[in-house]
């Protein structure tokens, strides 16, 4: 259940990278 959470979270963060690219 907990994978499964943040397999849904990691998926989110990475379109939101690919949306909003952060230079460091």
């Amino acid at each position: 259940f907990l994978s499964m959470k943040l397999e849904a979270v990691n998926s989110r963060m990475n379109s939101s990278i690919e949306a909003f690219p952060v230079k460091e």
